[in-house]
């Protein structure tokens, strides 16, 4: 990020960066984080926010794991939405303005619910006006409407929706991180359905599975070379595929035989 940008009410988690996990700052730029959470990121950095050279990050109100940049080092406690749960301390957080008075959530909810906005893309919210146990806002998000039950199985992968609220899985998918498994199979295998890349190493679980290297393990060989680097991730004795051209580059010999049955033409 080169330009000055204003996260305003964001929640930025389980994000995969190679220098800052969450953000990186460089070319001049400036950030400005307000109101929102940075937690839980993962990827090669070390940091949650990485600056280039002497970029400026102003942090106001917000959770910033490890408390970089003066930001409050408390674990939000979100669920596997990145929803806010009860015991939250993003939840009425004492200091926060509204940093637009007549601003929505990220999930078109009230902002704030009570006195005080909470912390993070959207307001701390459990109304279940169906009492079947699935919050409002998730059967909009995935239906649109309160109709479905908690036992309902709406993407027919063996999974009630009740199990993919509490998993963080998509209820009108059957594969929702999209890498080949079924939600169920995914369950069966102790995968998370809802994690493309439970190991990190770079290779989605599905490849992992059918190439037979391990989806919870980043280096299955043992080698020191993470599978998604590792030429021959199931050989501990070599990772780099053989440099130079390996091409058969022999003249081929070619014998023409004429058919004693031939008629010329």
């Amino acid at each position: 990020m080169g330009a000055n940008l204003d996260l305003v009410h964001c929640t930025v988690t389980e994000n995969e960066g190679d220098y800052g996990r969450a953000s990186r700052v460089e070319s001049g730029g400036q950030l400005n984080l307000i109101n929102s959470i940075v937690w839980n990121n993962g990827g090669a950095g070390s940091d949650e926010i990485s600056i280039q050279y002497d970029e400026t990050v102003n942090v106001t109100t917000s959770i910033v794991s490890g408390g970089e940049f003066g930001g409050i080092d408390e674990d939000p406690l979100l669920d596997s939405n990145a929803h806010l749960t009860s015991e939250s301390p993003a939840i009425d957080r004492s200091g926060v303005v509204m940093a637009d008075a007549s601003a929505l959530d990220a999930l078109g909810g009230i902002r704030p619910r009570n006195a005080i906005p909470d912390l993070g893309w959207c307001e701390y919210n459990d109304t279940d006006t169906d009492s079947d146990g699935l919050p409002d806002w998730w059967e909009m998000l995935y239906f649109l409407n309160l109709d479905s039950s908690a036992l309902d199985d709406n993407d027919s992968d063996g999974i009630n929706n009740y199990e993919e609220f509490l998993a963080g899985s998509d209820p009108a998918n059957h594969d929702t991180n999209l890498d080949g498994i079924e939600d169920n199979l995914s369950w069966g295998l102790g995968l998370d359905p809802a994690n493309l890349d439970i190991d990190g190493d770079g290779i989605s679980n599905g490849v992992e599975v059918t190439n037979g290297t391990d989806p919870f393990k980043a280096d299955t060989d043992g080698d020191g070379y993470d599978d998604g680097v590792d030429a021959f991730p199931l050989d501990n004795t070599k990772w780099l595929a053989e440099s130079g051209d390996s091409g058969d580059h022999t003249a081929p010999t070619i014998t023409l035989i004429e058919p004693t049955i031939a008629v010329p033409l």
